[in-house]
């Protein structure tokens, strides 16, 4: 089966890579759609990977354990639990103290066309979602999770580090959420349009610009990877008692400063409370995730799509692979 090869740099190709057999208990996804975004090009590896953590596919055979049928539309966790640890012995793979990432060597992404994962990677979609919003569920529930620990009380403001799909979804759930004002800083000048279009009070590529717009800082900032190493400076826009939540792979070590009793918080994966979330919101209508999407693309078109990603990141927010119709 043809898949896309990802390699340090943006280099890719269409190969059949050789692909991790399936473990017991694991089963089959033939998937749909898949989300790409800058995230899935971190962490740099010098392994070639095939990327693609927003995955939207049917289910290859029934699985009794959760009710579906083959042919059951699902979404699938990038979380991978490893199987061994006393949480995953006691099945609680959500506690998992070891858990890999799809996107990395050792764990294939949506673009091998076809995943074998253990069944509580699985989230399933009910009909009214389609591939394409199963596919960005896994950003929204990141960005669910992340203000839910980010905790803002109504009419708090919040800045958002990091202007790709995922801060644009947090952005856009803070304004849902009653903050105010809610601000966005990234590098790039495209990203902080997509901002004020998604309704941010004020976006800049100066972290200066905030600094001085939020007085003595603002209660919350959330800093995505996306923003690169610009999320250096995101402590400093934290007022004193602020809470400061990083989210995403690949991030540089965040410092506060000593002398204030600001809190921050890592936060690699949603749980599954955080799923149900974003698919609560999905339901009622209030947020729509394509609203992120810049490119649709299918499976042989992905490797040119994955290298502008790389080298001209302001062209491209958030693709979607269609692999089957």
């Amino acid at each position: 089966m043809r898949a896309v090869l990802l390699a340090a740099g943006g280099e890719t190709e269409l190969a059949e890579p050789p692909l991790p057999p399936p473990r017991e208990g694991e089963v089959a996804v033939e998937v749909e759609t898949v989300a790409l975004g800058p995230l899935d090009l971190l962490p740099a590896t010098d392994t070639a990977v095939v990327p693609g953590r927003g995955v939207a596919g049917r289910l290859a055979a029934p699985l009794a354990a959760l009710g579906l049928a083959a042919g059951a539309r699902v979404a699938v966790d990038p979380r991978v639990p490893c199987g061994e640890c006393g949480a995953c012995r006691r099945l609680e793979p959500a506690a998992c103290r070891r858990p890999g990432l799809a996107g990395t060597p050792a764990h294939p992404g949506g673009l091998a066309g076809r995943l074998t994962v253990v069944p509580t990677r699985l989230r399933p979609l009910p009909a009214d979602v389609d591939s394409e919003l199963g596919a960005l569920l896994h950003l929204l529930a990141l960005a669910v999770a992340a203000l839910e620990t980010a905790a803002p009380a109504p009419a708090e403001g919040v800045a958002v580090f990091g202007l790709g799909p995922l801060g644009l979804l947090v952005l856009q759930l803070a304004r849902l959420a009653g903050c105010r004002p809610v601000f966005g800083v990234d590098p790039l000048a495209e990203r902080t349009e997509a901002a004020l279009a998604a309704g941010a009070d004020l976006a800049a590529v100066d972290p200066a610009v905030l600094r001085e717009a939020g007085g003595g800082g603002l209660p919350v900032v959330v800093a995505s990877a996306e923003a690169g190493e610009m999320v250096l400076a995101a402590g400093e826009i934290l007022a004193p008692d602020g809470r400061l939540v990083a989210v995403g792979p690949g991030l540089p070590p965040l410092v506060l400063d000593g002398e204030r009793p600001a809190s921050a918080h890592r936060l690699p994966h949603p749980r599954s409370r955080h799923w149900r979330r974003a698919l609560a919101l999905l339901a009622d209508g209030r947020l729509d995730p394509t609203a992120v999407v810049t490119h649709r693309t299918t499976l042989e078109a992905a490797p040119s799509l994955l290298r502008r990603l790389a080298r001209e990141p302001g062209a491209v927010l958030c693709a979607l692979v269609h692999l089957r119709r």
